[in-house]
C-alpha cells in the first residue's frame, strides 16, 4: 500500500523551487545514495524550479551522489507507422499530405534526434556523459557510472522487452521514480509484456534510420504493446505492495522498486489479460476505499487520501461484472470466507 511521506516535504503552492528543496524533498522520498533510479517526470508538475530541467537532474545526481545512477526514456513514437502517436499526427491528413510527410519523416539519428519523452528527459539526454541506447523508437538515455552498460546492445526486435535497459534495470533492482506522471509512463510494466504468457502475439513494426548519412526504413517483428491497462494495474499495485509516495516540490511522486512492479504487473496480466477474468477488488481496498457516512458527505478511509485509491469501485463479483452497491450506512459481514458490504436504511 501507498507509504506517504510528505509531511515535511515542500507543499504545494510553492512560489519557487529551488535545487536544495528539491534533493530535500528526493532524499525524504527514499531516494539514496547510490541507487538506479528509471525516471518518469513532468517538469511542469514541480511548480516554478528556478533553472528548470537542469536543476531537477542535478537536484537528482545531487541525491544519487557519484555512485548513482539516472536513466529515462529518450522515446520517439513518431518515428513509426503504427504507434499511438503517429495516427494522431496524420489523423486529420488527407492522403496526400500523409504520403509527403511519410517521405519526409525525419531519420532516426542516436546523437541528434531529440528525445520525446520531455524536457527532463532531453536534458539527461543532452548532459555531459551521458550515453543513448540504439533502438529508433524506444530509446533510453542514462547518466552515471553503468550508463554505458545499461545502455548497450539495445535490439531492434527487443522495444522494451530482454534485450532492452529494462531487462538490465530489473537485474540491478533499480527503482522507478514517477514525478507528476500517471502509471501509464510507467515503462516497466512494458517488460511484464514480454513475460506474462509463454507465446506472444506480435506485429511488424517500421521506423526510419540514418545509416551512413543515408534515410532507410526498417521492418521487424516485435511483441504488441499495449498500455491502456496501466493505470488498472498502477492501482492494484498502490494497494498490494508497499510504495513510498510524497511531494517533491509540487509533485505528487512515487519511488517503487522496478523488479516488484515487475513481477506484479507480470501476474496481473497472466490473470486478467487476454479476456481471462475481471479484475476484482481486494479485500484491503475494499476497507480502504468504504466511505464514512455523516452529515451528508463522504470521506475516504484511505490514510493517505489518494484519489487512485478513492476511484476502486465498492461493489461485489456478479458474472459479466460487478454490480455497484449503495454507499448507504454499511456494515461488514463474512459469509463463506467474502467480506459482503451490507446496506440498512437510506
Amino acid at each position: 500500500m501507498l507509504v506517504r511521506i510528505d509531511e515535511a516535504m515542500t507543499g504545494p503552492g510553492s512560489q519557487v523551487v529551488t535545487r536544495g528543496q528539491l534533493v530535500r524533498d528526493f532524499r525524504r522520498l527514499g531516494v539514496m545514495a547510490g541507487q538506479t533510479l528509471l525516471v518518469h517526470a513532468s517538469l511542469r508538475s514541480f511548480g516554478w524550479v528556478r533553472g528548470g530541467a537542469d536543476t531537477v537532474v542535478g537536484a537528482l545526481r545531487q541525491a544519487l551522489g557519484p555512485r548513482g545512477n539516472i536513466v529515462v526514456p529518450a522515446s520517439t513514437e513518431t518515428n513509426s507507422l503504427t504507434s499511438r502517436k503517429h495516427r494522431e499526427r496524420i489523423a486529420q491528413m488527407t492522403a496526400k499530405q500523409a504520403n509527403r510527410y511519410y517521405d519526409e519523416m525525419p531519420a532516426f539519428d542516436r546523437d541528434t534526434t531529440k528525445s520525446g519523452a520531455g524536457a527532463i528527459a532531453e536534458t539527461v539526454r543532452k548532459s555531459s556523459g551521458a550515453f543513448r541506447s540504439d533502438h529508433p523508437q524506444s530509446s533510453f538515455a542514462a547518466i552515471g557510472p553503468a550508463a554505458e552498460y545499461l545502455m548497450a546492445d539495445h535490439r531492434l526486435e527487443s522495444h522494451l522487452g530482454e534485450h532492452s535497459p529494462l531487462a538490465k534495470l530489473y537485474r540491478m533492482d533499480a527503482r522507478v521514480l514517477m514525478i507528476g506522471v500517471g502509471y501509464r509512463s510507467c515503462t516497466a510494466f512494458h517488460l511484464a509484456e514480454y513475460r506474462y504468457r509463454p507465446e506472444l502475439a506480435e506485429q511488424t513494426y517500421s521506423c526510419v534510420v540514418n545509416i551512413a548519412g543515408r534515410r532507410q526504413w526498417k521492418y521487424y517483428r516485435d511483441v504488441v504493446l499495449d498500455d491502456r491497462e496501466f493505470e488498472d494495474i498502477g492501482k492494484a499495485l498502490d494497494i498490494e505492495l508497499a510504495i513510498e509516495a510524497g511531494r517533491v516540490g509540487d509533485a505528487d511522486c512515487r519511488l517503487i522498486s522496478l523488479s516488484n512492479a515487475v513481477d506484479f504487473a507480470v501476474k496481473w496480466m497472466a490473470e486478467y489479460r487476454d479476456g481471462k477474468n475481471s479484475p476484482a477488488p481486494t479485500f484491503s481496498s475494499f476497507l480502504l476505499n468504504y466511505p464514512a457516512v455523516g452529515a451528508g458527505r463522504e470521506r475516504s478511509r484511505s490514510p493517505v487520501g489518494s484519489s487512485a485509491l478513492r476511484s476502486h469501485p465498492l461493489s461485489y463479483p456478479r458474472p459479466g461484472g460487478y454490480l455497484p452497491l449503495r454507499q448507504s450506512r454499511p456494515w461488514l459481514i463474512l459469509v463463506k470466507g467474502i467480506y459482503v458490504r451490507c446496506l440498512w436504511g437510506a
